[in-house]
């Protein structure tokens, strides 16, 4: 008499786990399979997403020389914004068909939260509010782009793919720089750029030119 009760127990709960295994419950919403036309949709949805990870990339090569006022900072701030959008409504869009979304609570993304909150609520009584809430507006889009490609990169494969792929463009830029530094220092007559600053800098073509960028891509080779 006391086998019974525990047997139906087990039962129930092998039940339950059956009935919300990933393959019955991961393909679409409401826990059934997908119709081929929302295959096609996440596909497409999918393609959107890498499409604006990419152009997100791309982000510090891009200038506007027509720009009389700025031609550097805000066009970029510009171009992650439009991309961070599109790239997170390709997200929702797949989300609504069946696709899983991630959405980490550990302490890093915590405290991302909370310093992305904080720069909001600090906007309404700041002595500038629109410098405020434009900063606040660009760590959004910073957080943004980075939930995007956490929802993209979600393979260990292609996670590994890419942090090889960092460390291969920080050697190269490394190298490049030495390089140029090298030939300003022991062969100035071989000098091939028109210096624009009287300081080393001004010798500088890698990483376009920018020695941030340089910092920056060197950086990435720690994450790994």
């Amino acid at each position: 008499m006391i086998g019974k009760p525990r047997l139906r127990q087990n039962q129930r709960k092998a039940t339950l786990l059956y009935s919300l295994t990933p393959s019955q419950t991961s393909s679409a919403p409401l826990f059934h399979r997908a119709s081929p036309a929302a295959r096609r949709w996440l596909r497409w949805m999918t393609i959107l997403g890498w499409v604006a990870l990419a152009a997100l990339a791309l982000t510090p090569l891009l200038i506007a020389p027509g720009a009389k006022d700025d031609a550097y900072i805000g066009p970029k701030w510009a171009w992650m914004a439009i991309w961070t959008a599109v790239g997170l409504a390709s997200v929702a869009a797949g989300a609504l068909t069946g696709r899983p979304a991630m959405f980490p609570f550990d302490a890093v993304w915590v405290t991302a939260l909370g310093l992305m909150l904080w720069h909001w609520v600090r906007a309404a009584g700041a002595p500038s509010p629109s410098l405020a809430a434009e900063r606040a507006a660009q760590v959004t889009w910073l957080l943004g782009a980075m939930g995007l490609a956490l929802q993209l990169f979600i393979r260990r494969r292609i996670l590994l793919r890419l942090a090889w792929t960092w460390i291969a463009l920080a050697a190269l830029t490394a190298a490049w720089t030495l390089l140029e530094d090298s030939v300003r220092a022991w062969l100035p007559r071989n000098v091939w750029l028109k210096p624009n600053l009287a300081d080393w800098r001004g010798y500088l073509s890698a990483g376009l030119g920018n020695t941030s960028h340089i910092a920056d891509l060197l950086a990435l080779v720690f994450l790994p």
